[in-house]
């Protein structure tokens, strides 16, 4: 955990967008969600940060390496002078609520530019929203198309 809070000291969170609807129930929509996740190398193990009567919040570290060519979609990073660079990694808090028949995905990154062996720096990210908007769209694919076949 203690990675993560050097994450939000050096980085800003940017991205807030309204919930992504799904047709199909909570449980699906949260395999799905446990599917995506697992089913990217870049992706630590999710973690369950809290959960209710129909509804469930999940937190994971995304480490990108210098070479991942989808970072520089997903976001900018940028402190002082020095020029725009892609993340190194991302903290995603995501948010699944639902009942028997559908549910809902929210999901937001908090974003930074540094890199394990890098310095300590100030540094502001700013979210495309694309992470988000495929991670979204994927979860919702995949619970719909498991929803089809109950």
């Amino acid at each position: 955990m203690s990675r993560w809070l050097v994450l939000c000291v050096v980085c800003t969170l940017f991205q807030d967008k309204p919930p992504t609807s799904v047709k199909a129930s909570f449980d699906l929509t949260w395999k799905a969600v446990t599917d995506v996740v697992k089913g990217d190398l870049a992706n630590d193990r999710l973690i369950v940060v809290e959960e209710g009567a129909s509804f469930r919040k999940a937190r994971w570290l995304v480490r990108l390496s210098v070479t991942d060519p989808r970072a520089a979609s997903w976001a900018t990073c940028q402190g002082g002078g020095d020029p725009p660079v892609a993340p190194r990694s991302g903290v995603v808090d995501a948010e699944v609520r639902g009942d028997s028949v559908a549910a809902t995905v929210a999901l937001t990154v908090v974003w930074s530019g540094i890199g394990p062996n890098d310095a300590l720096r100030a540094m502001t990210c700013r979210s495309y929203g694309e992470y988000e908007k495929q991670f979204a769209s994927d979860v919702r694919k995949k619970a719909e198309k498991a929803a089809a076949h109950h």
